[in-house]
């Protein structure tokens, strides 16, 4: 994972973690606790794990809730990563690791507080992404120009 939030989401039992991402955005705007809504809103590993879980609709969905509930600033923000989204769905639908791809492509050019961090955590996710799943050594045999039925 690549957030704080998102550890701690993907530490909860399947179950729990099911019952979370599906209700606790609601459960946030039912009991006004909307800063934290907007918190997890603005959490890529929230992004990344309510997308694996239950899919990318009710993940727009979660933006709705928020939308009527934040100032001008917050509403502006949680639209652009909802229309992100949105535009990304067809695309998520098919392959849930494009997410972090998307969210770069779609809002780099947008200068929010809120955006730039999220963009910080996508990159963050992106490296250890990286160093999860290194690229063959050059050096290794499946390298190897003996090996190469092209070398001479």
């Amino acid at each position: 994972m690549t957030t704080e939030l998102g550890d701690w989401i993907q530490q909860q039992l399947p179950e729990d973690r099911l019952h979370l991402l599906r209700h606790q955005p609601s459960y946030f705007a039912k009991g006004g606790q909307v800063q934290r809504l907007v918190a997890w809103l603005t959490d890529f590993g929230f992004l990344e794990q309510k997308l694996e879980a239950v899919g990318i609709n009710p993940l727009i969905d979660d933006y709705d809730l928020a939308l009527p509930l934040v100032s001008e600033t917050e509403q502006q923000t949680l639209s652009l990563i909802q229309g992100a989204l949105r535009l990304s769905a067809h695309i998520l639908d098919q392959d849930k690791t494009q997410l972090a791809g998307q969210m770069l492509g779609r809002l780099l050019s947008f200068s929010q507080p809120e955006i730039v961090a999220l963009l910080e955590q996508v990159k963050q996710a992106q490296k250890k992404t990286l160093v999860a799943s290194p690229l063959p050594h050059p050096h290794s045999s499946r390298w190897s120009t003996d090996s190469h039925p092209h070398r001479a």
